[in-house]
C-alpha cells in the first residue's frame, strides 16, 4: 500500500530505525568495547595479509627489529587517529615490485609517497635545503 505523506513516512522509518539501534546498543553495552577491539584486530589482520602478504606476527618481528622506530628517521611514531591513539609504523614497499622494504613512520612514508619514490626528486630536496641553510 503506497503511502499518502511521503515525508511522514521517511521520518516514521527514520526514527524506528534509531530506536532499534538504540535498544540494540542497549542490548550490546557491555560486550560493545570487545566487540570493537576484536573488530580493529580482525581489520588490522585482513589489511596486513591482503595489501603487503604479511601476518601480524611477521610485522610484530619487524617492529622488533626495528626497535619500534622509523627506519629513515630513527624516531618512533608520533602520529594519532581521530581518536588520539597512536597510530602503527606504514609498512613500506616498493610498488613495482611489492617487495617490502621496512616499516616508516607517517610523515617519513608521507615524504616517500608524494616525492613518487623518485630519487632525483629527494636529491634536488636536500640540494635546495642544503642551499637555503642558515
Amino acid at each position: 500500500m503506497p503511502y499518502k505523506n511521503k515525508d511522514k513516512a521517511k521520518e516514521y522509518f527514520a526514527q524506528r530505525y534509531e530506536r532499534e539501534r538504540e535498544a540494540w546498543r542497549a542490548r550490546n553495552k557491555k560486550n560493545y568495547q570487545a566487540n570493537k577491539e576484536a573488530h580493529l584486530l580482525r581489520s588490522r589482520k585482513a589489511h596486513l595479509k591482503n595489501t603487503y602478504g604479511l601476518s601480524v606476527e611477521e610485522f610484530n618481528a619487524l617492529i622488533i627489529e626495528q626497535n619500534n622506530r622509523c627506519a629513515i628517521c630513527f624516531k618512533e611514531e608520533t602520529a594519532t587517529d581521530k581518536n588520539g591513539k597512536l597510530k602503527p609504523l606504514c609498512v613500506d614497499h616498493c610498488h613495482t615490485t611489492g617487495k617490502i622494504r621496512a616499516l616508516l613512520c607517517n610523515s617519513c612514508n608521507c615524504m616517500l609517497g608524494f616525492s613518487k619514490d623518485d630519487t632525483a626528486t629527494l636529491f634536488a630536496a636536500i640540494q635546495y635545503l642544503k642551499k637555503h641553510e642558515k
